[in-house]
């Protein structure tokens, strides 16, 4: 069971526009997914089937854990179960039927994955300061099983 803290994290990430918070609350989820306790992950199934979370807070969380699992410090289980939850969630995936969401994706201004979730905006003002955590460096430092040295792949 994802721990209580770890859920709330996420829902207040996924509560409030990108734009208008810190980068810290992203770095908690990221480094979680990355190198925490993989039944964190099932926080995002929580989130995405909670009758009281708005749907497009379901979608942002989901889209999180799309953009995050593509990082190459992710191992194979990982990616995996993130893969599985994606899929079992797949029902929130509708492109946006906003044309001004379509014209920023084609002017690099929306990422592309945030506009598959029906969204528009995406994380890429915050990833900045996630980004050292996924580093070969950094990931030794975690005792864990990462994308770099997980045999599996």
């Amino acid at each position: 069971m994802p721990s209580e803290r770890f859920i709330n994290n996420l829902l207040e990430l996924v509560s409030t526009p990108f734009r208008e918070q810190g980068s810290q609350k992203l770095v908690d989820v990221a480094v979680a997914v990355w190198y925490g306790n993989i039944v964190l992950l099932q926080g995002f199934s929580e989130v995405a089937k909670a009758p009281n979370v708005d749907d497009l807070s379901k979608k942002k969380a989901l889209y999180i854990l799309d953009t995050l699992r593509r990082y190459p410090c992710v191992s194979a289980a990982r990616k995996q179960a993130a893969k599985q939850i994606i899929l079992e969630n797949t029902v929130l995936k509708v492109c946006s039927g906003d044309p001004l969401a379509e014209v920023r994706v084609k002017e690099f201004l929306l990422d592309g994955l945030a506009f598959e979730w029906g969204l528009s905006e995406d994380v890429g003002a915050l990833m900045k300061d996630v980004l050292p955590y996924q580093t070969r460096h950094y990931a030794a430092t975690q005792n864990t099983i990462t994308g770099f040295n997980d045999d599996s792949t």
